[in-house]
């Protein structure tokens, strides 16, 4: 009778316990020990790759911020950019000369470039004339002197006139 009650008791096995039949359970218990070990282990990986998750994330989440600075900061230089290109569009319009400026200017700078030749020979011949002639006195070599030191000033002014005001 007590073969049965441990039957229906789902213990799986017949007859009163004995050494023999805890011989039998040490696979088992092996086995069980082995599976609790190895759900251990699982656990462990299972831990460890939850941080590496969590780490993951977190570092994601700092990535997105990053990401959204670098486009807030992205879309604010393209603002600038277009800013710029407009002023720059202005200016250019401000600097644009109409072509009877261009031509005014072109004759402004024939005539100084008539004025540079007509200084220039007038220089060579007071030159000539300077170098020619003979010193007759100290008095006459500086009025010289004093001539080809006022055509350099003229000089001078007209290049300055020319540059608008430069050296």
């Amino acid at each position: 009778m007590k073969d049965r009650r441990n039957r229906k008791a789902g213990k799986g096995r017949s007859g009163p316990i004995d050494e023999t039949n805890r011989a039998s359970d040490g696979p088992a218990i092996c086995y069980l020990q082995e599976h609790m070990r190895l759900l251990q282990v699982r656990e462990e990986e299972a831990l460890q790759q939850r941080e590496m998750l969590e780490k993951m994330q977190k570092s994601l989440r700092d990535w997105a911020g990053l990401l959204v600075r670098r486009e807030e900061e992205l879309q604010t230089l393209q603002e600038d950019i277009a800013n710029s290109r407009e002023a720059i569009r202005e200016l250019q319009k401000q600097a644009a000369y109409t072509p009877g400026e261009v031509q005014r200017l072109k004759e402004q700078v024939k005539g100084q470039q008539e004025e540079i030749r007509t200084l220039a020979e007038s220089r060579r011949v007071l030159l000539r004339l300077l170098y020619e002639r003979e010193p007759e006195n100290k008095e006459s070599d500086e009025e010289g002197n004093e001539a080809m030191e006022h055509e350099r000033h003229q000089l001078r002014q007209v290049r300055v006139e020319r540059t608008g005001g430069g050296s």
